[in-house]
């Protein structure tokens, strides 16, 4: 299948964490992306130099005034000319092994499907404190299977890496229309789509701690010169 998926990260301000998520990442999988597009909404240099020399091909939009979360997710998506988009942020650590074309095989096959993840199921149970239950459904695509939950908390949406469709956001887009990651989601559930897991999972969160919190800085008060 052709190369169709573009990257898109949000970043900023964790470095470290970057490195690790684009070194684990791109080890196995660069080739399948089309295009990487970078959002650093803090505008810090050392982010920008780990991308600049771990993704020196990655399109970069760097703030010195952070926009938000979903204001900067949406810029990065309006540049996005790919069929399919793989949604990642700056705290991930991934398994070295090849998972996007069977994400992407498995998004162009089962119909009503809003994303793929591929978080770890321990990660995942860690995550929602036990609302994480089982899952129901265990599908056959090409190169691997994929997974319907019986009950998860996040059905429609989550910011946590995953491959979406380009059209699923042109279609309950822009984000910064939402106050936060409960009403995409919503938004998206809404639409009768769902989410599905890959099996296995293949990364797992590193940034536990270390939440950027959405805070948009307020613009600097004029200067007044007598």
């Amino acid at each position: 299948m052709p190369s169709d998926v573009t990257l898109c990260i949000t970043a900023g301000g964790r470095p470290d964490l970057l490195r690790i998520t684009l070194a684990t990442l791109l080890s196995q999988n660069a080739k399948f992306f089309h295009d990487i597009l970078v959002t650093n909404d803090r505008g810090d240099a050392e982010t920008n130099r780990v991308i600049h020399e771990l993704a020196p091909q990655a399109r970069l939009f760097s703030h010195d005034v952070p926009l938000g979360q979903h204001p900067s997710i949406d810029e990065m998506y309006r540049h996005v000319t790919t069929e399919f988009i793989f949604h990642c942020e700056d705290d991930w650590c991934f398994d070295p092994v090849p998972f996007i074309p069977v994400m992407q095989n498995a998004l162009t096959v089962i119909p009503n499907t809003s994303s793929i993840s591929a978080r770890q199921t321990a990660s995942l149970w860690q995550h929602d404190r036990g609302r994480f239950r089982a899952f129901e459904e265990v599908i056959a695509v090409e190169g691997g299977f994929v997974r319907r939950s019986a009950e998860q908390r996040w059905t429609g949406h989550s910011f946590n890496p995953a491959m979406l469709r380009t059209a699923l956001w042109t279609e309950v887009g822009p984000f910064a229309q939402f106050r936060n990651e409960a009403g995409v989601n919503a938004a998206v559930e809404a639409t009768g789509k769902a989410r599905l897991f890959l099996v296995p999972g293949v990364y797992f969160h590193i940034g536990g701690g270390r939440h950027m919190p959405n805070i948009v800085k307020p613009p600097a008060a004029p200067s007044h010169t007598a």
